[in-house]
């Protein structure tokens, strides 16, 4: 029984306005609603294009007289759906620059289908993983851990790809074994461009779930800077600025190539490079007064493999108990110089306020006495005098 094609235009219409035109969305619909939507969808396409078949166009039935060259020519429409490959008479050289924009093009529309199945950078990131490894036999334990992600947003993320086609996953149970089996329902053409494509956007192993924080911690890119900035100053010292910085422990044969094997090994072991310039501080001190002893207590005969074994065993070299830093000796004198003069400045004022006070007669104390008991809440004597002094003196 044959329907009228309107009919199926209307429904098609509708399916449209309902669920909107194009691939449906896995997040606004269950499973069985867009099974069922598909289904539709599939029936509509063969009762309306029945020579179509997986998408296409059946040539079982051509027609003998498109056979014939001649004909072909003199209908350019029904060419390119006829026409072999190789058959272009005539044809016009191709321009680069429409190749490119053929190529950006096609590009975007690779892009545009990626995205509709894999909208977030982890879904990308996981259906970039599971094109990889292609059909397989595995858990959404392991493939979280793989994708660096929650069990649940894994589990989410499969089931919207399984509901557009991507690929159909059925569970595995054996006696000692218990998985999860992985088809990819994608032609292997399909596959190739979609891994290309990830591949080329480099999706990176950094995107995490968005179930697990992954706002940076400002502090630790703190800390990580400052490791590499320290790092790096380190490497690039050379000999003449160790003689420099460093004269006496620079006479023991310590040269910019012990320091660069120093660093390398504390950052096999994981350690701290801060106190290395501090250490070399304190070492070349020891070596300048003459104190680097051993455990007991006499010179050390071999000072510069005793810095250096220091250091890549400790990442640091101890502080002598009568070393002083330069720096910190120099802040220590201008506290010290600071709380001098605020000391005179202090005694100064005193000695000015009393002057001030014993210039004044019977009469005037007796004026300011009555003042100070005018008040509301009256100061002691002296506190009173010593206000109005510096009223007096700082108008």
């Amino acid at each position: 029984m044959s329907k009228d094609s309107s009919d199926f235009d209307y429904f098609d219409k509708f399916l449209d306005k309902t669920f909107g035109e194009g691939p449906i969305d896995p997040d606004n619909y269950s499973g069985d609603q867009i099974r069922k939507i598909h289904s539709i969808r599939e029936r509509m396409r063969r009762i309306n294009n029945p020579l179509q078949e997986n998408g296409q166009i059946k040539d079982s039935d051509p027609d003998p007289a498109l056979s014939d060259n001649s004909v072909r020519e003199s209908d350019p429409s029904i060419r390119p759906k006829y026409q072999t490959v190789g058959y272009q008479k005539n044809a016009k050289v191709s321009d680069p620059l429409d190749n490119a924009k053929a190529g950006s093009h096609k590009n975007r529309l690779l892009t545009d289908e990626i995205t509709m199945l894999a909208k977030t950078d982890f879904r990308k990131k996981l259906l970039r993983i599971l094109l990889e490894h292609g059909d397989q036999v595995t858990s959404y334990s392991q493939l979280a851990q793989e994708s660096k992600g929650k069990t649940y947003t894994v589990r989410k993320a499969m089931d919207c790809f399984e509901a557009q086609g991507v690929l159909q996953k059925e569970a595995v149970r054996t006696a000692s074994y218990q998985g999860l089996q992985i088809t990819l329902l994608l032609s292997e053409e399909k596959r190739k461009k979609y891994l290309e494509k990830l591949v080329s956007d480099q999706v990176s192993d950094r995107v995490s779930d968005p179930g697990v924080s992954s706002v940076s911690d400002p502090l630790l890119d703190r800390k990580k800077d400052k490791y590499q900035s320290i790092r790096d100053k380190l490497l690039s010292w050379t000999d003449k600025q160790m003689a420099e910085w460093f004269p006496s422990l620079f006479a023991t044969n310590f040269r910019s190539a012990n320091l660069k094997q120093a660093v390398e090994e504390l950052e096999k072991r994981c350690k701290s490079l801060d106190l290395i310039p501090k250490s070399l501080e304190y070492a070349e001190w020891e070596l300048a007064h003459g104190k680097m002893l051993d455990k007991e207590g006499k010179p050390v005969g071999n000072p510069e493999s005793y810095v250096y074994v220091s250091l890549i065993n400790k990442g640091v070299y101890r502080r002598h108990p009568e070393y002083v830093d330069p720096q910190e000796q120099a802040f220590k004198e201008e506290q010290e110089r600071q709380e001098k003069l605020k000391e005179q400045q202090r005694l100064l004022e005193e000695q000015n306020f009393l002057d001030w006070k014993n210039s004044l007669d019977d009469q005037d104390l007796n004026r300011l006495d009555e003042e100070r008991r005018s008040r509301e809440f009256p100061l002691p004597k002296e506190a009173f005098l010593k206000e109005k002094w510096k009223s007096l003196t700082s108008s």
